[in-house]
């Protein structure tokens, strides 16, 4: 082992350009005379190279398998291996980590969320091993804006459904919350209505209390049905005020990668728009400053100091434009807040470190990148190889997850700064 190589992961919703991006990338190695290989996923038992095409009719070579293990022998003549929905291979991540490490370069198409914008657990793992994400975006169907989720046309509940334009559309915040779930819940009762009226028929010479009894249970039925929809993040939350006009931006990196320094970057691009802006701190975190985001070169910014659970501030941030949250990783309710907000129209920037010093998921912050519209990951300077640095080393003894330091207990590491001493 090596430990040369590296992963980039492209992330997006359907027809953003995800294996687009992902061949014009394999054919620039291509192009400098390296060995290149393309892995699709395919529901064929099969393994056998194929003529595939992207949604725009491109046509391109790949290998078509739906295990990994089965295209190791393949692999190993090949200097930089492109996969392409990834979302539907379990092992990814073990895969290309071990490629990484062998040296080869990997790069991975794969969706960021399922229909319901849920994320998909490997790619979920594959992120904090990761050199480098990135999320594009599409254009939604309905109002041409840029467009960040999958939308599912049919009723079709399970995860894995190939298809195109005519399962699925790329929708905005907006559309996705408002017009398509409308839609797509007139389209269920209208099913529901045809069902109940069939019933209706067969059971009408039946006795009328019971016809009775069970609309009342219908009644019951659908009004905790409606009353759960209105509580989506929290039970006493009232959504009645949900403009979708919102977004969230999600900025990832290792320690020294600059997160807080973009977080108030972007933060002031916004104020100097006359936005009205703030920023989240977490209050453990006194080194620099009590009520102030800092980065480690003591740029200083005014914020709201919350010990874990950021619903417990929002009476202080709600009047604002635009809401910045630092160290997301350390606040167990990032996922509802940030969607709270942005449905309420707000702008969210979270800052966070992706992964723990042992390069695993950290909290809940990565629940954010199927619901982000706009994600990234940042780097920093190898303190070890001087490389880039996508991953963070602890240098202290402890063993828990959460603990806050500098310098005096974290150094940023490329991937062969990570695993050689």
């Amino acid at each position: 082992m090596d430990y040369s190589g590296k992963i980039g992961l492209i992330i997006g919703p359907v027809f953003s350009g995800k294996t687009s991006e992902l061949i014009r990338i394999i054919n620039r190695y291509s192009y400098a005379s390296k060995k290149c290989l393309i892995i699709k996923f395919s529901e064929e038992s099969e393994t056998t190279k194929k003529t595939f095409k992207t949604h725009s009719g491109y046509p391109y070579q790949a290998l078509a398998t739906d295990d990994l293990s089965r295209v190791v022998e393949q692999v190993k003549g090949n200097q930089i291996i492109g996969i392409d929905d990834g979302q539907f291979f379990p092992q990814i991540a073990d895969f290309a980590e071990d490629l990484a490490n062998q040296g080869k370069v990997v790069y991975i198409a794969a969706l960021d969320g399922t229909f319901e914008r849920k994320p998909f657990d490997c790619i979920t793992q594959l992120i904090p091993r990761c050199e480098s994400v990135v999320k594009l975006s599409s254009v939604c169907k309905f109002c041409s804006e840029e467009s960040s989720f999958s939308k599912r046309l049919t009723n079709d509940k399970q995860i894995k459904l190939l298809g195109g334009l005519d399962k699925y559309i790329s929708v905005c915040r907006r559309e996705y919350f408002k017009v398509c779930c409308e839609r797509t819940e007139n389209h269920k009762n209208n099913i529901n209505n045809e069902k109940e009226n069939k019933n209706k028929n067969k059971n009408k010479n039946k006795n009328q209390n019971k016809n009775q009894n069970q609309n009342n249970k219908n009644k019951n039925k659908n009004k905790i049905n409606f009353e759960n929809k209105k509580k989506s993040f929290q039970k006493e939350k009232n959504t009645a005020e949900y403009t979708y006009e919102g977004h969230i931006q999600l900025i990832l990196g290792p320690m020294f990668g600059g997160k807080s320094s973009e977080l108030i970057r972007r933060t002031r691009r916004y104020s100097f728009a006359n936005k009205k802006c703030t920023v989240i701190k977490f209050a453990r975190d006194i080194r620099y400053s009590v009520d102030k985001c800092c980065t480690h070169d003591k740029v200083m910014m005014d914020a709201v100091p919350c010990t874990g659970k950021l619903f417990e501030v929002e009476d202080k941030v709600k009047d604002h434009d635009v809401i910045g949250i630092d160290e997301g990783q350390f606040f167990e309710d990032v996922v509802e807040f940030s969607e709270h907000m942005a449905n309420l129209g707000k702008i969210v920037i979270v800052a966070s470190l992706d992964g723990t010093f042992e390069r695993k998921p950290f909290g809940r912050v990565l629940e954010l990148v199927s619901k982000a519209e706009k994600v990234i990951k940042l780097n920093a300077i190898c303190m070890v190889t001087y490389k880039d640095a996508a991953f963070s080393k602890r240098i202290s003894q402890e063993k828990e997850v959460q603990v806050i330091g500098g310098s005096d207990k974290y150094i940023a590491v490329s991937r062969e700064g990570y695993f050689k001493n």
